[in-house]
């Protein structure tokens, strides 16, 4: 007898009944033989026939889920053994192998176990392979029904749906991954669809939903991958799920891979990585499909696409003016701070359909990035361009947008580049539009600025786009240099030697360029993560690659972080890989962060200082006295040494104020056991007044210009030198 469910689907009755009369012809004393699966039902039991018989009585002995071996003495006088299956691959308990005896028998259990355990082997190797083509033959079942998946949402982008082209999509996805619920949300586009087996979700329904999709949509774009974890109680309820839920979510992202929805899957099942790397497949083509969202107004979807419209107006005449409006919102990251990103994308949304409208039946309009909308005019003279745009600016003022019951108040800065006066294509139009806006945030934001290539401040963003430009070419063909500035000790002979790692860029023709030329643009523009890991990067290769590594390990090399580093989750994690990877002492390294930036964020400043002085590395306050409240900060981040800003010791000399600041500060340091260093000491009057101040240690020009770093490098295998005598060299 056997059945067919369970393990019994992966085994033959002739071949169990050979093992079993291989056991009886071992084990004499052995009545009858059975195998259960592991959820409890009997699969089979032999060798004869009449053995059936047998089981029933003794069935509510037997422990089908039990993962260790165990025998059972019945009120019958005889014995009932039992013998875990376990899978070779995976180590769980697929059923077990249960022996009756006859009367009287006495065997122990282990020697039961031994005289059979060959016959067990051979019982799981047969229920192994049985298992590894089944799991083949459902792999190759699954890939099949995927490619249809992929297919049928091909065929979505294929055809006219008049906008329903997401939620088909939606529909066709839950149904593939056996889902309960499915659900998307991409506000900026104003896009909130869920899906059950029994249809489409109501839009009243999915607005309940808001708040769990705006944290779907937060981990999303802070974790920027798949998401698998336990379904909350409110997409619980809503998949009609009683007991335990599974949840899978996937970010979705725009073209220039910016998060700008989820998708987000629950069933009852488990889902597994098969499933982790098929949703970022059909992520993506969602991606796509949010393309065709509003084919009524023939709207571009994407940022290329409205390029290519309009490079195809503009080549079919060029004697039509047209205008191409970017509309920037105004501090953006302040709306994210204070309604949370779901109010941010609320903006965005509200900015978009305010475009729209202004658009007319012949506008096209687009959302570029994050908190840029593109509007194209294509029959428009500057000053119908100019209207267009503040009353899309007055419409903002008017008719605010609204987050979860709260106004959430927009202006926007608008640059207008007209065609073809100030650009003869679409990217050259898109490229002055945005440094028109730009030059409306510089004049306080909430203003229309069209581009004049006479205007002094549109020039000045213009020079930073460009700037903007060269960094990147910069990055990619490393042409950064690293420099180092000597820092000397004044109260006490140290002749550990102390660097600041500091910047340079070499342009196309091999000019040093100083930073002041490069890193306002890189700033502005979100740049410095790049610059602050490459330097991080760089530094600790020029060290590991250093001659004289003991005296290496004997210096100390202090590297600035910016405020966009510190503000990046990811950052101090690379940090502490590059130091261990380097072999470098993590004490040589000393982490400089800006008193501003603690003040942008001190909970942030707090972990990252903490996370490198857990590493061993050294923390420096830079800049310290440019903020307000400096010395309250001072007892809640865990520094060892304070930069006194320049300002303080330019004019220290002649300038009372100053000099009582950096008296007060050289006598707090000592308080909370923190060195003091006085930058910009230019000359030997303020080295020996911020000598006499009690300041700690000395970096300026009086002390050394900066030098490359591998010069610096290269001259470790010299004699070392007191600071005294280098100060006295310098004189």
């Amino acid at each position: 007898m056997l059945n067919h469910s369970g393990i019994g689907q992966y085994l033959d009755a002739e071949s169990l009944c050979e093992f079993a009369s291989r056991i009886i012809e071992i084990l004499p004393e052995t009545q009858s033989i059975a195998v259960l699966d592991a959820a409890g039902p009997l699969v089979w039991c032999g060798p004869d026939q009449d053995d059936a018989r047998l089981w029933p009585a003794v069935q509510a002995h037997l422990a089908p889920a039990s993962s260790t071996d165990r025998c059972v003495e019945l009120d019958s006088g005889k014995r009932l053994y039992q013998f875990c299956l376990r899978q070779t691959a995976s180590g769980d308990s697929a059923g077990t192998v249960a022996l009756l005896t006859h009367r009287d028998v006495g065997l122990l259990l282990a020697q039961v176990r031994s005289e059979i355990d060959e016959i067990i082997s051979c019982i799981v190797k047969q229920l192994d392979i049985r298992l590894e083509l089944s799991g083949v033959r459902q792999q190759s079942g699954r890939e099949r029904q995927d490619m249809q998946l992929l297919s049928q949402l091909d065929e979505l982008l294929r055809q006219d749906y008049q906008g329903n082209a997401v939620q088909k999509g939606l529909d066709t996805i839950g149904r593939q991954f056996g889902s309960k619920l499915a659900v998307i949300e991409v506000p900026n586009q104003g896009v909130r669809h869920a899906w059950r087996p029994d249809g489409d979700v109501s839009a009243a329904n999915c607005e309940a939903m808001a708040p769990i999709l705006s944290s779907l949509l937060t981990a999303a774009r802070q974790r920027g991958r798949v998401l698998i974890a336990d379904a909350a109680g409110v997409l619980q309820r809503f998949a009609r799920i009683d007991g335990d839920a599974n949840l899978l979510s996937a970010p979705v992202v725009d073209d220039s891979d910016a998060v700008v929805g989820v998708l987000a899957l629950v069933s009852t099942t488990k889902f597994s990585r098969y499933d982790v790397r098929l949703i970022r497949v059909v992520a993506s083509r969602v991606a796509a499909l949010l393309t065709q969202q509003d084919p009524a107004t023939a709207a571009p979807g994407t940022r290329h696409e409205l390029l290519q419209e309009m490079d195809k107006q503009l080549q079919s005449d060029r004697t039509v003016h047209r205008a191409l409006l970017l509309i920037d919102i105004d501090k953006l990251h302040v709306i994210n701070e204070m309604h949370g990103h779901f109010g941010g994308d609320a903006a965005i949304a509200r900015v978009s359909e305010v475009a729209k409208k202004h658009a007319g039946t012949s506008g096209l309009s687009c959302n570029i990035s994050g908190g840029s909308i593109a509007l194209y005019l294509p029959q428009s003279d500057e000053q119908n361009a100019v209207a267009c745009a503040d009353a899309i600016r007055e419409a903002l003022h008017k008719n605010p947008a609204v987050y979860e019951g709260r106004t959430v108040e927009i202006s926007a800065s608008i640059g207008v580049a007209m065609m073809p006066i100030a650009a003869q294509d679409a990217p050259s139009a898109l490229n002055i539009a945005e440094v028109a806006s730009r030059s409306a945030k510089a004049r306080g934001g909430d203003q229309t600025v069209v581009f004049d290539d006479l205007d002094a401040s549109v020039m000045r963003r213009r020079e930073d786009l460009n700037q903007v430009g060269e960094l990147q070419a910069a990055l990619l063909d490393n042409r950064f240099v690293l420099y180092g500035q000597q820092i000397v000790a004044l109260q006490e002979e140290n002749t550990r030697p102390r660097y600041e790692v500091l910047l340079r860029m070499l342009d196309e023709r091999g000019n040093v360029l100083s930073p002041d030329r490069f890193l306002s643009a890189a700033e502005r523009y979100q740049m410095m993560t790049s610059i602050d890991r490459w330097v991080v990067r760089e530094t600790t290769n020029m060290l590991r690659s250093a001659d004289n590594q003991l005296e290496i390990n004997l210096a100390s090399f202090s590297i600035n972080v910016s405020t966009q580093s510190m503000m990046d989750e990811d950052f101090a994690g690379f940090v502490e890989q590059q130091v261990i990877e380097s072999g470098i002492a993590p004490d040589t390294f000393c982490f400089e962060i800006t008193e501003t930036s603690v003040i942008r964020d001190l909970h942030r400043a707090q972990e990252l200082l903490r996370r490198l002085r857990r590493l061993g590395c050294r923390l420096a306050l830079d800049d310290f006295g440019t903020g307000q409240c400096s010395f309250a900060y001072l007892k809640d981040i865990p520094v060892q040494y304070i930069k006194i800003d320049g300002a303080f010791i330019r004019d220290i000399l002649d300038n009372p104020l100053s000099l009582a600041i950096v008296e007060s500060v050289a006598k707090i340091g000592k308080v909370i056991n923190a060195h003091t260093v006085a930058e910009y000491v230019e000359t030997e009057h303020i080295l020996d007044c911020v000598r006499t101040a009690g300041i700690d240690f000395a970096q300026g020009y009086r002390i050394g210009k900066p030098r490359p770093l591998t010069e610096i490098l290269d001259g470790f295998g010299a004699p070392m030198i007191s600071e005294a005598d280098l100060l006295q060299a310098n004189a």
